[in-house]
């Protein structure tokens, strides 16, 4: 890869070949690199990157990370999201997927995750829906 390529553009390299934990270290680099004005682009794909190296307390740090600099970007939530169905904080997962999918409303995707926690997670019987 040419040495000209940012640590974002290689960080999106590293992600796109799989190789996720060269991924997570030039997204690092880049964050650094930007600490005066934060991109949560950099969060959002560093935490992909965890997330598939199973971090997910990492994953939803930076995915959190994100949602502080841009709260009104659905896939920021979306990642906290996916980084709490990692730890099995189902309920918390279920929280942010209901903060993404309004912000999207054209896209199914949260709608579809939020619909699938919602039927894993047992709710006691004064809280069920009518038939």
């Amino acid at each position: 890869m040419s040495s000209d390529l940012s640590a974002r553009q290689r960080g999106n390299h590293a992600y796109a070949q799989s190789n996720y934990t060269d991924a997570v270290t030039h997204f690092t680099r880049a964050i650094e690199q930007v600490q005066q004005s934060p991109s949560h682009l950099l969060f959002s794909n560093r935490s992909a990157a965890y997330a598939k190296l199973a971090q997910y307390d990492a994953a939803l740090a930076d995915a959190s990370g994100c949602t502080e600099i841009k709260p009104d970007w659905p896939k920021g939530h979306a990642r906290v999201g996916a980084a709490h169905v990692g730890r099995r904080a189902y309920e918390a997962a279920e929280r942010a997927y209901a903060k993404a999918a309004p912000l999207e409303p054209s896209s199914t995707n949260c709608q579809v995750e939020l619909d699938n926690l919602r039927s894993r997670i047992p709710r006691p019987a004064w809280q069920a829906e009518s038939v």
